[in-house]
């Protein structure tokens, strides 16, 4: 009796793992087909997420929490014959929060507000930034009414710990351009680099303004390597403006793409982390 009692136990105990056996196959086969769980960190926007991985359950998406980019202002310089150029500033009041590729576009309208000319673009702008974007030597007809200026919607993307390129413009003079630079007025001054790290390239922008306030010249110029530590002449001409030079103010300085890893050249120590957000 006690054998045929222990036969069965022992049937009884195969079973029991064939059964589970099974059931773990089938439990397998099954979270094969459902997929895993959703999550913060899936890649996927699912679970009343408002973005991916973000929103709703999730952390807020950068777009909930970063304040938009203002347009400040727009207008238009007349230069020479039947070119104009045109600007806008901008303001990121965000301090960790940056724009490393955006997509842009001038409209210039007639007097009866019909677009007679359009000029499209992309820039960077950074966290805490308030900047112009320029565009020079527009072709334009007859009279015009204004600029409007529009960019895509932002792609965020966060800076940890960051601060702000340490790139000056100092020394600047404005003065009657020399024969030799083939232009009416010149803007002559140095870039300082006092930041840690060599850059490929570095930008110029420059604003004139009367004494009214009122802008009556824009230029820019592009730079390429510029060392830690060094200090480089720049010029930029203008050859069709020829104002009262002791009554005009300069607005100048310098931008460079902390965005663009191949901007850096060589690092003489250490840049805050770039994290990309949705």
């Amino acid at each position: 009796m006690d054998h045929m009692d222990h036969r069965a136990k022992k049937r009884v105990i195969i079973a029991f793992i064939y059964v589970l056996l099974w059931f773990g196959f089938f439990f397998l086969v099954w979270l094969f087909v459902k997929g895993p769980s959703p999550s913060c960190f899936d890649g996927i926007k699912n679970q009343k997420e408002t973005g991916i991985d973000c929103g709703g359950p999730c952390r807020p998406c950068i777009s909930e929490m970063a304040k938009k980019v203002d347009v400040l202002k727009t207008g238009f310089i007349r230069t020479i014959a039947g070119r104009i150029d045109v600007y806008a500033q901008l303001e990121n009041k965000n301090q960790d929060f940056g724009v490393a590729d955006l997509v842009y576009r001038f409209e210039i309208l007639n007097e009866l507000g019909e677009i007679i000319a359009t000029k499209s673009g992309r820039t960077f702008i950074l966290p805490q930034q308030k900047r112009y974007v320029i565009e020079q030597s527009i072709s334009v007809s007859g009279q015009i009414r204004g600029v409007n200026f529009f960019f895509d919607e932002p792609q965020w993307t966060e800076l940890t710990d960051y601060q702000a390129p340490n790139i000056a413009i100092k020394d600047k003079v404005l003065r009657q351009s020399l024969p030799d630079e083939n232009g009416v007025v010149t803007l002559e001054g140095l870039i300082i680099n006092s930041s840690n790290y060599d850059f490929a390239q570095v930008e110029v922008i420059a604003i004139l303004k009367n004494q009214f306030g009122e802008i009556i010249a824009l230029g820019k110029g592009l730079h390429n390597t510029i060392t830690s530590g060094e200090e480089r002449i720049f010029k930029i001409i203008w050859p069709y403006i020829n104002p009262e030079l002791q009554s005009t103010s300069v607005e100048a300085y310098a931008l460079t793409n902390v965005f663009n890893n191949d901007n850096f050249l060589k690092a003489h120590g250490v840049f805050p982390k770039i994290e990309e957000l949705k």
